[in-house]
């Protein structure tokens, strides 16, 4: 990852950012890879000659060798693990904290992934040459090996500057040198370890490195998350979400800068200072993100919603619940139903993010001046590409302007401008796993190939800028490529002497210079020296007597961490009241940092007159907020006459988690209430969790000021209900269940009473967010009383959630004293009712069952509800075994109904009716023909595989001789028929080992590429054997377009028969 520069955008452009988007070509060396006319790519290594090996990031030194993180051990059991193939350690996964926790839960598991797993394979860093310079590289050498303790992630960042080597593997960001220059480094430093708290999803890993020009090092981490401590002291935990931190150099000061990221691949800075990058999206339908970067941020994610989304069945919610990140649209740009703590994204752009660089000046490849390019890689090389977009300033925030592809067809990884005009691309050729394959290529420009301008800078950074002369540094602030701009800075910030900057900046006609001057000012000022106290003096004159907004937001900025001389705050409160939203923002952050006191009244003022229109603003208000008030200050705005400040106040609280944040919970804005209860149970601050239960009944009750909850907000108040416990909470609840309040939401209704199910034995996790929070098992002996006095009273007035209130009647085994059997069987009889009450009726008569129930119950199984059917069939042979056979027999008549007949087949296993034996053998002997109820062929067999009958055990043994053994469908024939559509939909949309969506859409009309083929009108496109075949044998037919191996894997190492017949069901309706 090659070099990059930060802070905000200037109002006057200096590089053109409009223009033509290019229309790709095939290229002439890979006509795969289309790419901009006028344009050559040209192979520069490859695993057949250098032995390139799935690179995932890139980097060029000054001497222009290539440097390739390569990953060794990723997926498919080479090393790395992921959550969705290993479910089994889910709960144990999210309750790590620390890296020594995930340690731990590996050693627990070491039976069944030894430690050989882990260590068999290691991570690598190659090093490739091109001694000759005919733009092939003709040499390379393993540069760093042995990244292969159990704990190392992904070699997923690499980043080069004047000798010193980047390396991000979790859980280290490592210092590599190779002092004797041999292409071998020889020392290794952990500048910083505690990284990858947990297992999360592979790839979720410490990311690439970028240079700021405020001197720093910037890295991103996924939501594999961190714990560290650094070598300040200072402690900084975020154990299920990603950020971007920044240090210095040496790995002295690190920092957290924004948090709530979930996959942010890598961080690039444009030349004007503006902080980029790119998050990946979830695979729950929701888009990648363009993330503007700023002090203090939070976009919002924490791995809670990919458990909710991905793992709620091992957070033993048998159905997928609705979740934050996608019911109130965190993933899009601001609207409406997002949450206000969070900084809201530019753009929803691309689906795979990977590496990321910005356009450095003239010097390099000219049809991409003031871009960024982001590799958008999802997983096949038809369906990866190369993005380019521009960003521009809107009010405190910024706006992505426009964006085109730049390159497609080739399975990108990263891109970076090398020093000799050229863009160098990592191409991972295709897939999820590590295999051997891979390739660096090169794109140039054919006209500038020859330009002075190129030859120059590749001839400058060779230079030790440290060694220059002041008047050569000052030279080169002007220079027109970002690269060397920073370097001179860097040069001159390293002098420790302000007065040079000084006389730059006054020298300068030209914003870029300016803005250099302040950041190398900015570089000094931070320092506690008396060069530290003159710099922040400059700084101040200059924020009083330059009129540009530009300089006066890079000022404003870096006044926030300069030394605290007279004048300093005085400046920062002038810079709040400037006409632009960009110098304000960053004056109030700034004041915040600096804890300046007398401010607060002042950013009060900033914040009401936003009226919380721009909402990069209002962040800047709340983090003003926080540092310069106390927590009593915070709380007395709660009567303020303006919306936008109330709410700045609960967001300031909710940082500081503060359990007074419960007196704004009245308020009479909805957006306030609804951020008070956010904090409340999203943290959660557990002191406050009783405040926001008691909204629960009040709601229940139609009180005036909470009679309109979204369905989200609904289902934190019912948890936070649950959460609290005791009997008034068990009364809650019920009230909501039977609240007459049309505002109910049905499906929150439902999730009251399943919770009150788990009352005793509250799950680990916190199933509002998908947090691990366990609560301490309860014996509530109230609660069955509670419950056998309230419950009669609710299934006596129809309610919509009958079946679930039956259910839990049958689950507490309650006397129901107040519902006379006639009512129940009534209930089972009303074909009014949905199929689910009615079965339950059953079910709860079973508890205790009336006289002659056996016959009623052989009624019930001739009902045309194929549901209340095959739960009587059930009943009936639990409570009355004997007289079922004949029951069970006449069940697999294929005239009953399939859901019926599936039951009846798997009950014949279950039973030692020689009568049914000898069905079951025929059943079997049908099949082998190629006839019989193909629906029911797998519960047919499946019961056959538990049977001793000599005829079933001869009849299973003809079956599975008649099936071709080199036909790797045979096996899976069973699956064609009779599976569940819904259910096969919910895998397809949720399951987190398939991963269905990841890289197939079912919409019509989907413009946005994928890595595999859109499934929309598959039905039409063959019949139910083509679809079985695609899931279980995928590279049998691999769809024009999208190469010649499939990167899906087979399906039937991930689902079983079962799921595999629920998901051909599913898609067998996609006409």
């Amino acid at each position: 990852m090659n070099f990059r520069s930060l802070f905000p955008l200037a109002c006057i452009s200096v590089i053109p950012t409009s223009f033509a988007a290019p229309k790709l070509v095939p290229s002439k060396e890979q006509p795969q890879i289309k790419i901009a006319p006028d344009t050559e790519l040209k192979v520069f290594a490859d695993q057949k000659s250098q032995g390139v090996t799935s690179p995932t990031a890139l980097t060029i030194d000054e001497k222009g060798r290539v440097l390739v993180a390569e990953t060794w051990r990723f997926m498919k059991e080479h090393g790395i693990d992921d959550n969705r193939n290993r479910r089994h350690w889910l709960k144990e996964d999210i309750a790590s904290q620390t890296t020594e926790d995930r340690l731990a839960m590996y050693k627990r598991w070491y039976a069944k992934h030894p430690p050989e797993h882990y260590t068999r394979h290691a991570e690598k860093v190659r090093m490739l040459w091109d001694n000759d310079g005919d733009g092939v590289a003709d040499k390379n050498t393993i540069f760093a090996d042995g990244f292969n303790n159990p704990l190392d992630g992904t070699a997923a960042g690499i980043f080069s500057f004047n000798g010193d080597v980047y390396f991000a593997c979790i859980p280290h960001i490592w210092l590599l040198n190779d002092k004797d220059d041999d292409g071998i480094s020889d020392s290794r430093k952990s500048l910083q370890e505690g990284f990858g708290v947990r297992v999360s999803f592979s790839g979720h890993d410490l990311n690439g490195f970028a240079y700021g020009p405020d001197g720093r090092i910037y890295a991103t981490v996924g939501d594999r998350g961190f714990n560290i401590k650094t070598k300040e002291g200072k402690h900084y935990a975020y154990p299920g979400q990603g950020a971007v931190l920044r240090f210095e150099p040496d790995g002295s000061n690190m920092e957290v800068v924004h948090i709530g990221l979930r996959n942010p691949k890598e961080i690039a800075f444009d030349q004007f200072g503006n902080a980029i990058t790119v998050d990946n999206n979830s695979d729950q339908g929701d888009r990648a993100r363009v993330v503007y970067v700023m002090d203090g941020a939070d976009s919002g994610w924490r791995m809670g919603h990919q458990v909710m989304h991905s793992f709620h069945r091992e957070a033993d919610m048998e159905k997928r619940p609705i979740n934050r990140w996608m019911d109130e649209k965190m993933w899009q740009p601001r609207n409406d139903l997002q949450p206000a703590y969070m900084v809201p994204p530019l753009m929803n752009l691309t689906n795979g993010p990977s590496g990321l660089t910005y356009h450095p000046g003239p010097a390099s490849y000219p049809g991409t001046p003031g871009h960024f390019l982001v590799c958008d890689y999802r997983g096949s090389a038809r369906g990866s590409n190369i993005t380019s977009f521009a960003v521009s300033a809107d009010g405190a925030g910024m706006k992505v302007t426009e964006n085109y592809l730049f390159n497609q067809g080739a399975a990108v990884t990263d891109v970076e401008y090398g020093y000799d005009g050229k863009i160098y691309v990592s191409d991972f050729i295709g897939g999820w796993s590590t295999h051997k394959a891979g390739r660096i290529y090169t794109l140039s420009n054919k006209e500038s190939n020859g330009d002075a301008t190129i030859e120059e800078v590749g001839k400058l950074v060779t230079n030790n800028f440290d060694e220059m002369t002041e008047a050569k540094l000052a030279e080169l602030l002007a220079h027109s490529d970002m690269r060397i701009r920073l370097r001179a800075q860097f040069a001159l910030a390293g002098k420790n002497q302000p007065d040079l900057f000084a006389t730059s900046f006054e020298k300068s006609n030209t914003l870029l210079p300016k803005l250099h001057s302040v950041w190398g000012l900015g570089m000094i000022g931070r320092r506690e020296s008396d060069a530290g106290k003159q710099a922040t003096a400059k700084l101040i004159f200059m924020a009083m007597q330059d009129s540009d907004q530009e300089v006066k937001a890079q000022i404003a900025r870096c006044l926030g961490e300069a030394q605290p001389i007279e004048k300093r705050d005085m400046a920062l409160i002038h810079l709040l009241s400037d006409d632009s939203a960009r110098v304000k923002a960053f004056a109030s952050i700034s004041l915040g940092k600096i804890k300046h006191a007398p401010a607060f009244s002042n950013i009060i003022s900033l914040i009401e007159t936003n009226a919380d229109k721009d909402a990069y603003l209002r962040h800047a208000g709340v983090m003003g907020l926080l540092g310069t008030g106390t927590i009593d200050q915070l709380v007395g705005l709660k009567d303020h006459k303006a919306e936008a400040v109330r709410l700045a106040a609960v967001l300031a609280l909710r940082r500081h988690q503060s359990p007074k944040i419960i007196q704004f919970l009245e308020d009479s804005s909805k957006q306030v209430t609804y951020a008070s209860i956010r904090a409340i149970n999203d943290l959660p601050i557990i002191e406050a969790q009783p405040a926001v239960a008691d909204l629960l009944s009040r709601f229940a009750n139609n009180s005036k000021d909470t009679d309109d909850f979204t369905p989200m907000m609904q289902r934190r108040l019912v948890h936070s209900a649950f959460r609290v416990g005791g009997d008034k909470n068990i009364h809650a609840l019920l009230a909501y269940i039977g609240s007459t309040n049309k505002k109910v939401n049905l499906q929150q209704r439902s999730e009251a009473v399943r919770l009150l199910g788990l009352w005793n034995t509250p799950p680990v996790i916190d199933q509002s967010v998908g947090r691990y929070q366990p609560l301490p098992k309860r014996d509530n002996q109230n609660l069955t009383k509670i419950l056998q006095e309230a419950l009669p009273k609710l299934l006596a007035t129809n309610s919509p959630v009958t079946a679930e209130l039956l259910a839990l009647s049958t689950h507490y085994k309650l006397k129901l004293d107040g519902i006379p059997a006639s009512r129940l069987l009534a209930i089972a009889r009303n074909q009014k009712l949905q199929s689910k009450a009615r079965a339950e009726a059953l079910k709860s008569l079973a508890q205790n069952p009336p006289a002659d129930f056996a016959k009623e119950l052989a009624a019930f199984i001739e009902n045309k509800d194929a549901l209340v059917a095959a739960t009587s069939l059930t009943l009936h042979a639990n409570i009355a075994e004997a007289d079922s056979s004949d029951l069970i027999f006449a069940a697999t008549h294929r005239s009953k109904p399939q859901l019926l007949r599936q039951t009846a087949w798997m009950m014949t296993a279950d039973t030692g009716s020689n009568k049914l034996q000898q069905h079951l053998a025929a059943a079997i002997r049908e099949l082998t023909g190629g006839k019989g109820d193909l629906s029911c062929a797998l519960e047919i067999t499946t019961a056959a595989e538990t049977q001793k009958h000599t005829l079933v055990v001869q009849a299973l043994a003809k079956y599975n001789e008649s099936l071709d053994a080199k036909d790797p469908l045979s096996p899976y024939m069973v699956t064609l028929q009779g599976g569940d559509a819904a259910n096969g939909a919910d895998l397809f949309n949720s399951h987190p080992a398939a991963q269905c969506m990841r890289c197939h859409t079912t919409e019509k009309h989907h413009d946005v590429a994928m890595a595999g083929p859109n499934l929309a009108g598959l039905a039409k496109r063959g019949n139910r054997t083509f679809i079985l075949e695609s899931l279980v044998n995928p590279n049998a037919k691999v769809t024009k377009g999208f190469g010649t191996v499939s990167a899906m894997p087979p399906m039937g190492l991930l689902l079983n028969k079962s799921e595999i017949r629920d998901l051909v069901a599913y898609l067998a309706t996609l006409k």
